[in-house]
């Protein structure tokens, strides 16, 4: 069967017609003569045709060999098509496009750079989304989830889409701030994790002012608190280290809020499953 022809074993017989001879074929190819007379006479043996004749010290092509050569660069490309196609399939590494609120973007690469040192084999894209944009990727198939932290989890999200998490305000250990109002640093002015710090502020009662907006992220913010410019709001599982170390305390009671996955209608696949419980329970403000 033609199929059963590989292509070393066409080439071989490309070399012989082209070079008119066995040693030439087999200088050109740079192997020995007796492997380009078995590649060709393999494939006489698996077509049961007839393709060479040998005519004094060069070679003659029978009716059938005349229609392998004419039909063989064809062939030669095909069989590389399939051969870098299956190359492409074998070393494909499974991407995910995740679109992230401003407020977890920082605080999320750390979590992507843990989840690929556990999953190395799979890519992981982040895209800065804001207010119902990434909902409008997902319906629009550009994104596979959205990550987001809201004070109320939106409707119809399972326990497996949300994991509630605890925020509080924090201060410098040393830093001599005003108790009533707190000075809060805030995100920038009109974005919104403007409102959702504001939003979990009134949920707190305390009384505070806006004392930064030029914190683009949640690094940042958390950077500015550290250095003892204001109080911010932080994730209680991205202070534990400080807090033991006594550079960070706590002037507020504890806050839920909600880090939820919006996922497309279609079914997730199984490394946006990993993913998304992954950034869900415990890996967005890990350090």
């Amino acid at each position: 069967m033609i199929l059963d022809i590989t292509g070393a074993q066409l080439r071989a017989f490309m070399q012989v017609v082209e070079q008119g001879s066995f040693s030439a074929a087999a200088d050109a190819l740079n192997i020995s003569q007796a492997s380009v007379s078995k590649h060709v006479r393999a494939i006489e043996r698996k077509t049961g045709v007839l393709f060479v004749r040998k005519k004094g010290s060069g070679v003659h092509l029978t009716s059938a060999g005349q229609i392998l050569y004419e039909r063989g660069p064809g062939l030669l490309a095909y069989l590389s098509d399939v051969t870098q196609a299956l190359a492409d399939a074998a070393s494909a590494r499974p991407r995910l496009r995740v679109g992230v609120g401003e407020y977890l973007l920082s605080a999320l690469q750390g979590a992507v750079t843990d989840y690929l040192l556990k999953f190395p084999q799979e890519i992981v894209e982040l895209r800065l989304v804001g207010g119902d944009e990434g909902q409008r990727l997902l319906d629009r198939g550009e994104l596979d989830l959205v990550l987001i932290t809201r004070a109320e989890p939106p409707p119809g999200l399972d326990a497996r889409s949300r994991a509630a998490v605890t925020l509080r305000l924090y201060r410098a250990s040393n830093a001599s701030l005003s108790d009533h109002p707190l000075p809060v640093i805030m995100p920038p002015a009109g974005s919104a994790p403007e409102r959702f710090v504001e939003r979990v502020l009134r949920n707190i009662g305390c009384a505070w002012q806006p004392h930064s907006t030029n914190a683009p992220n949640y690094t940042v913010v958390q950077e500015l608190c550290m250095r003892g410019v204001g109080v911010a709001l932080l994730f209680e599982e991205s202070t534990t280290e400080a807090v033991a170390a006594g550079r960070l305390v706590a002037v507020s009671q504890a806050v839920v809020a909600w880090r939820c996955c919006l996922t497309g209608s279609g079914a997730l696949s199984s490394a946006a499953q990993r993913f998304s419980q992954f950034a869900i329970h415990g890996g967005v403000t890990r350090r």
